[in-house]
């Protein structure tokens, strides 16, 4: 709080004074990583996950529980928060929240097997007890603080898991969804902020009241890569591309009317939607150029044939050159009125959220193709974009995975043909096998 109020005030301290303020306060939340109840809790699983007697001892205490809760016995491992898996830290208080009654008696009998074997000791140990054994085991305040962090942190699993996700036609893991999702998170932790002001923190049970702190540094992190999304053009033209969702933004974004900015300050989104139009209009106009340069661009036969004499239709004109040629003529008559496709378009109504095509644009503008050729084109790159590198990350896994010890041999063709199997068999593919005539 001290380093909070300093900063509030920075401009009548000094430079040197605001780094030990900052300095302290890491000191404390150092020490409260090491010595608090995220700690404890996490001494307490690497006890029970730490031998198999330990862990045949952790599930006769779930079943003791069940038992006395009249419940079916159905066992769980308790898991162990990994920095470099996404989400591990929510499983892992979702799992022990869920097991708390077994995990507080495997810390109580733990507890009194130490101070049994510390009766009975003539010397001092020469190593320090466990944390959880330290601290007397977790307390009401404890586990209230640990349901809080998983809470907070749920949004972000949800979150984590639609855009990494492997959905089918492009619902999950969509760059279209982007935006959306992380105006949803804000949207949660001012939520969770509003929340948090109303608990009575001299409550024995109540969390840990630092917990306001954190969740206003996360939500000023989440802002700051939010910003950061503005940098690129594609995120707002997917989300403004989308048949349901095309107004969207410019209702998140809009200023209220209310808004005084001499007594509130700047609004946060302010000019976040001209800027967010004028990037699109850039890209909207380089695309448009591309196609309109593509199409006034003469193929092979036609720079063979001389420039001043047009090109008869007729039986002289093969089939191809005949087809090719009518693919010209109408790529230049859509240059030539393509300046308003996405006018038009923006016209029209949304889609509801019922419609089969809301949760596949890709598929929406497939069907739309022949009424706006160049704008579905520009919604179909970006589409094809993915929101998050997990599944080329997870595909580089599996083929470590397929290179076994006995297959060092193997080579990268086979591998990648091996790979590409399993993808296509994944979504739904199948290889049509030729016919004996």
């Amino acid at each position: 709080m001290r380093l909070i109020a300093g900063y509030a005030i920075h401009a009548t301290f000094s430079t040197s004074l605001r780094k030990r303020l900052y300095r302290e306060e890491e000191e404390f939340m150092a020490e409260w990583r090491q010595f608090g109840p995220i700690a404890v809790l996490f001494d307490a699983i690497t006890s029970a996950t730490s031998s198999p007697q330990n862990r045949e001892l952790f599930l006769r205490l779930q079943e003791a529980d069940a038992k006395h809760r009249k419940e079916p016995f159905k066992p769980r491992e308790l898991v162990k928060p990994v920095k470099t898996r996404w989400n591990s830290y929510y499983d892992c208080f979702d799992r022990a929240c869920e097991l708390h009654t077994a995990l507080d008696a495997y810390m109580q009998l733990k507890i009194e097997e130490y101070q049994v074997a510390a009766a009975t000791r003539r010397k001092e140990p020469r190593e320090q007890p466990r944390k959880f054994i330290q601290e007397g085991g977790m307390h009401a305040k404890d586990w209230a603080t640990i349901t809080e962090y998983k809470q907070l942190l749920k949004p972000f699993k949800e979150a984590t898991m639609l855009l990494q996700g492997r959905g089918a036609s492009s619902s999950h893991s969509a760059i279209w969804e982007v935006l959306i999702t992380f105006e949803w998170l804000l949207a949660q932790l001012k939520s969770q902020k509003e929340r948090l002001q109303s608990i009575d923190y001299e409550d024995p049970n109540a969390p840990e009241d630092h917990l306001k702190t954190n969740v206003n540094n996360a939500h000023a992190k989440l802002s700051e890569y939010y910003d950061k999304l503005r940098d690129s053009p594609i995120y707002f033209a997917a989300t403004i591309l989308h048949p349901t969702y095309k107004y969207t933004l410019e209702d998140l974004w809009k200023v209220p009317d209310d808004h005084n900015e001499d007594i509130e300050g700047p609004h946060p989104f302010k000019d976040w939607l001209e800027q967010g139009y004028q990037s699109f209009s850039r890209l909207w106009r380089s695309h448009k150029d591309k196609v309109a340069a593509k199409a006034s661009r003469p193929s092979s036969s036609e720079g063979a044939a001389r420039p001043h004499k047009r090109q008869r239709v007729g039986r002289a004109l093969g089939r191809d050159d005949f087809l090719r040629s009518s693919i010209k003529a109408g790529q230049k008559q859509v240059a030539s009125t393509m300046d308003d496709e996405y006018d038009i378009w923006k016209r029209e109504a949304p889609l509801a959220e019922d419609d089969p095509l809301a949760r596949h644009p890709i598929n929406y503008w497939l069907v739309t193709r022949s009424r706006y050729p160049v704008l579905s084109q520009l919604a179909l790159d970006i589409y094809s974009i993915p929101a998050a590198s997990a599944d080329c990350e997870r595909i580089f896994s599996e083929l470590g995975d397929l290179l076994s010890v006995r297959r060092l041999n193997m080579k990268p063709e086979l591998l990648s043909a091996l790979q590409s199997i399993r993808s296509w068999r994944r979504i739904g593919l199948k290889a049509k096998h030729p016919t004996n005539s």
